[in-house]
């Protein structure tokens, strides 16, 4: 098991941590067109998602010791993880938002093909982030 979810407050302080990432990511989809409280209710939850989907990059960086492995390696390694993690980030913002409309949380929301570009670089580079650790 990961360590933070040994403890409930570490947990609550992991989930503090995405919070405002997703506001980050809101004001980016707003910029997109999304209205305010659209891409609030879109973003924050996503993030806090994302935030557990990120926990495997523990386990990557467990299994690939920068100081014994090629250099070229980790590389390769580190953005096939950011890649398949942000592709499967990518699927499940597309179901969340079929979600929040369909529940009415969201009047009109912007096209997903629009805000997937973003979806997904910045997922891309919050997983590569979390592997620098």
């Amino acid at each position: 098991m990961h360590p933070i979810l040994v403890r409930p407050g570490r947990v609550a302080a992991y989930v503090a941590i995405w919070l405002p990432l997703g506001g980050l990511l809101a004001a980016l989809l707003t910029l997109q067109g999304f209205a305010w409280p659209a891409a609030l209710v879109f973003a924050v939850p996503l993030a806090v998602a994302y935030g557990f989907l990120c926990l495997s990059a523990w386990y990557a960086s467990r299994g690939l010791p920068v100081d014994r492995v090629d250099p070229a390696r980790v590389i390769v390694t580190a953005c096939a993880a950011a890649f398949l993690s942000s592709a499967l980030w990518l699927l499940a913002a597309r179901g969340w938002l079929i979600a929040v409309i369909g529940f009415g949380w969201a009047r009109s929301a912007v096209p997903f093909r629009q805000s997937a570009p973003t979806l997904f670089a910045f997922g891309f580079l919050l997983e590569l982030l979390v592997l620098a650790k």
